[in-house]
């Protein structure tokens, strides 16, 4: 056969019907005048129900009727005037649209002379997958990276960050910030009266009902084996005082039941106080200030709450 009796538009057009990947031709008033499967998809339509229509039109009903395309925003005409400004600055310009169907194309768009444009995706649903599958990963192993895995609060290297962080806003700011270093009494005697599980158990227990006393903008962090710290930002020494007094009373009364058919395991804490001032402007200093509060609530008899000067 000679290469000249070939019917190239044939072959391609009816490669293009078939592909997965989406492709459609807009004459210079916006109408489609081609398009195949996989393009009239995009907008949970049928080809035919595309052909002739204006592309504007057809997003306009994906927005309205949320259907195929998403379109997030609150004022369609503002988003599709932005959308035309950037591709008649630019004879051609790519970008990415997912579908309600889970699917994703990129797409690139171009400008042939004053008359036509043509739009022709790839789908890139499997790569999107992919990225999401690696960012979900990202995210567990930056979680796992911060957090205690036993209490599953934040651990010491997170407490180290949102430290610093917290005692440079509240300086900048010139805010109130506290410190509680809290230790749980004799906790030895758990783990060899009852076993590592329910010590295990003990720990877990307290972070629960800690974390129930505080507020979301407050940091709970697991730095050592019974060793706990709690940041509260926006909160003076007579504020400090009165949580941790509460938290200290609400492990004085509580019932540790790590085995049902077992007495109860009671345990107290003892808790150091630190506030940001003139003398204590770093986290090193507010962590030794109350540390050394902590000591003497240790000395003086545990279960009770002591505030640096």
């Amino acid at each position: 056969m000679d290469r000249h009796d070939i019917n190239l538009e044939f072959i391609l057009k009816k490669g293009l019907d078939y592909s997965t990947d989406c492709f459609g031709i807009l004459d210079k008033d916006d109408v489609v005048v081609y398009c195949n499967d996989t393009y009239a998809s995009i907008f949970e339509l049928t080809k035919e129900e595309v052909l002739g229509q204006k592309n504007k039109a057809l997003l306009r009903s994906s927005w309205s009727m949320q259907r195929g395309i998403i379109i997030n925003t609150e004022n369609f005409e503002h988003w599709y005037e932005n959308i035309e400004q950037l591709h008649k600055e630019k004879p051609q310009n790519q970008f990415e649209t997912d579908l309600r169907d889970g699917r994703w194309f990129k797409i690139t768009r171009t400008n042939i002379g004053d008359d036509y444009i043509l739009l022709f995706g790839v789908d890139i649903t499997d790569i999107k997958k992919t990225q999401a599958s690696l960012e979900e990963a990202n995210r567990e192993i930056a979680r796992l990276a911060n957090t205690d895995l036993l209490t599953e609060a934040n651990n010491r290297r997170s407490f180290d960050f949102i430290a610093k962080q917290e005692v440079k806003r509240a300086l900048r700011y010139q805010q109130q910030l506290s410190l509680l270093l809290m230790d749980l009494d004799l906790f030895k005697r758990v783990n060899d009266n009852y076993g590592h599980d329910a010590g295990d158990f003990v720990l877990s227990e307290f972070t629960r009902l800690c974390k129930e006393q505080l507020r979301e903008t407050d940091s709970f962090s697991r730095i050592g084996g019974e060793e706990f710290t709690v940041l509260l930002p926006m909160t003076d020494t007579t504020g400090a005082y009165k949580v941790a007094e509460h938290i200290r009373n609400t492990i004085n009364h509580h019932h540790f039941y790590f085995n049902k058919e077992a007495a109860p395991i009671n345990i107290t804490v003892s808790i150091g106080i630190s506030s940001l001032n003139y003398d204590k402007k770093s986290v090193k200093e507010l962590m030794t200030q109350a540390d050394n509060a902590l000591y003497t609530a240790k000395n003086n008899g545990r279960n009770q709450v002591i505030k640096s000067p």
